[in-house]
């Protein structure tokens, strides 16, 4: 385990734009990764970011069903809560700080 003493500095290699694309039935993401020249990053497949967004009961859109063979998906909530739903049936409500 690296401690302070052993930890190197590394400088920001590029720093890139987001680009805002739609998502399932119509979210909004900004998505870092994939991007033009930057396939993959470490284990990450997609790199998104989400909101900050509002809905009102019932308005909230989601993503059809969709596999996740092979990898794991991690969601990590800076503030407010959300709503994971699956297809075996399992729900769950994260909230600021929290993952799932």
């Amino acid at each position: 385990m690296a401690t302070a003493a052993t930890r190197t500095l590394r400088a920001i290699d590029r720093v890139l734009s987001a680009p805002r694309m739609l998502e399932g039935e119509g979210f909004e993401v900004r998505r870092a990764v994939p991007a033009a020249g930057l396939p993959a990053v470490g284990p990450f497949i997609f790199l998104d970011h989400f909101g900050p967004v509002t809905y009102g009961s019932g308005e909230a859109k989601g993503a059809p069903n969709h596999p996740h063979r092979g990898f794991e998906t991690l969601t990590w909530l800076l503030e407010g809560s959300g709503i994971h739903r699956d297809s075996l049936g399992n729900v769950s409500t994260i909230g600021a700080n929290e993952g799932q």
